[in-house]
């Protein structure tokens, strides 16, 4: 298989994985909104297993999605004569900046640290380790790249935001700010399938 076909199967893994990504926040709003609005009944029974089987589901295809990305930008990288920071960073970085969020937030802010603060912090960094990816391979031009960018940054500002505020809010807003990040999930994994295809 040429360089190019090489190229060309990653790119394909790396938008079939955010297809399952796509689906994982549909099946996460499923659940968040059974389970989560102020004016929800309570599920008892074969409604209450059939609603937590949603997460359970949304779990599996998040993990898919994220793995398929990541083989995808792992074989990208190693194909890629040069990226514009060295791919490890991307890793380490996340880690780090996970450690510092979780710190700040808990022992500053006072905020009780949930998972989503790890899930919100590890899309970005796989994003981000797309993206580079891509751009060392030439599959990306600098706009393009430097516009996913800033969506994911955007992106993933707005939903640190919502992580401090989900505790300070009424029920409502609470619910409709729990959404924000999932969306954004959504949202980024869908323009990345769409640039993907046509790149």
């Amino acid at each position: 298989m040429s360089m190019s076909d090489q190229v060309a199967s990653q790119v394909s893994l790396a938008s079939t994985g955010h297809v399952a990504l796509v689906i994982c926040s549909i099946l996460y709003l499923a659940w968040w909104w059974l389970f989560f609005r102020s004016d929800s009944p309570k599920l008892e029974g074969v409604a209450y297993i059939a609603g937590a089987s949603l997460i359970v589901a949304a779990a599996i295809a998040g993990c898919i999605g994220a793995v398929m990305v990541g083989n995808a930008t792992g074989s990208l990288a190693a194909e890629a004569s040069s990226t514009p920071i060295p791919t490890w960073t991307v890793a380490v970085g996340g880690v780090v900046v996970y450690l510092v969020l979780l710190g700040l937030t808990a022992n500053v802010f006072h905020r009780t640290p949930t998972t989503e603060l790890l899930l919100i912090v590890g899309w970005a960094a796989l994003e981000l380790g797309l993206v580079n990816a891509l751009v060392g391979t030439g599959v990306l031009s600098t706009t393009m790249s430097c516009m996913l960018l800033a969506l994911v940054l955007v992106l993933f500002c707005g939903s640190m935001v919502c992580y401090m505020l989900y505790y300070r809010l009424d029920a409502w807003p609470a619910f409709v700010d729990g959404c924000v990040p999932l969306v954004s999930v959504g949202i980024v994994s869908m323009v990345i399938i769409l640039v993907l295809r046509w790149a």
